[in-house]
């Protein structure tokens, strides 16, 4: 089976960081006049920004789900074509987020295609989540405060402009690792609802919808997006 993202090329956007412009050789300095190099760096300044995000909306508190024992996963459309670089999702610990953190914060994500409604496990991707870093939401579970959980990729991948695909995280070093990482819910439904798959089930295509959508957010790099073929093969990070 196949999908309509692929991984971008490492020339294209470097591993486990968020792309930057590739310098020039040593020695290889462009020779450009003072009256071109003030044009040059005009125009650099005054471009937009490159970001462009999905969301979910507002977080909920009211079904939350335990991300360590299962993968969960929800749908997302990016409205351009861009390379994503990136996702915040909003986590709470039973025993506090500090007690995640101290075991090392363990995070795998997962990219779908889109099945149906469901997400595609067939050609999946996945990999451990990089640059970590929480922050407060503002928001309150019985566990304490949410925390919004944001990470990069370890490799971009290139998307197509409105095409569903499917973003699912697990939050322990295996599926019996035991505790309760909860991911919140969204306030409101934004396309299908989010899907759960039990444990290592995830590869097998085993999917439940959990009937609410999940708080969380993708980024794009607009920059960076490489012409995408009709349907080009998900490759495993």
């Amino acid at each position: 089976p196949t999908c309509l993202f692929h991984r971008v090329p490492a020339h294209r956007l470097p591993t486990n960081r968020l792309p930057t412009r590739r310098a020039s050789r040593p020695g290889a300095l462009p020779s450009l006049g003072a009256g071109a190099l003030l044009i040059a760096l005009a125009a650099a300044a005054s471009a937009p920004a490159a970001a462009a995000t999905f969301s979910n909306g507002a977080v909920s508190t009211s079904n939350p789900w335990n991300v360590t024992s299962d993968v969960v996963a929800d749908d997302f459309v990016m409205t351009s074509a861009g390379v994503l670089t990136g996702a915040t999702v909003y986590l709470s610990d039973s025993y506090g987020m500090d007690n995640w953190v101290a075991d090392g914060s363990p995070l795998t994500y997962f990219l779908f295609a889109d099945d149906g409604g469901a997400p595609l496990s067939a050609g999946m991707v996945s990999g451990e989540a990089q640059n970590i870093s929480l922050s407060d939401s503002g928001v309150y579970h019985h566990f304490g405060e949410v925390q919004a959980v944001s990470f990069t990729f370890e490799t971009g991948f290139a998307a197509a402009a409105n095409v569903t695909y499917w973003l699912g995280i697990h939050a322990a070093d295996s599926y019996a690792a035991g505790g309760t990482v909860l991911w919140m819910n969204a306030a409101g439904l934004n396309g299908a609802a989010s899907h759960v798959s039990s444990g290592s089930n995830v590869s097998t295509g085993a999917w439940s919808s959990l009937a609410v959508d999940r708080a969380m957010s993708v980024t794009t790099d607009a920059a960076a997006a490489v012409p995408l073929p009709a349907a080009a093969p998900m490759l495993a990070a």
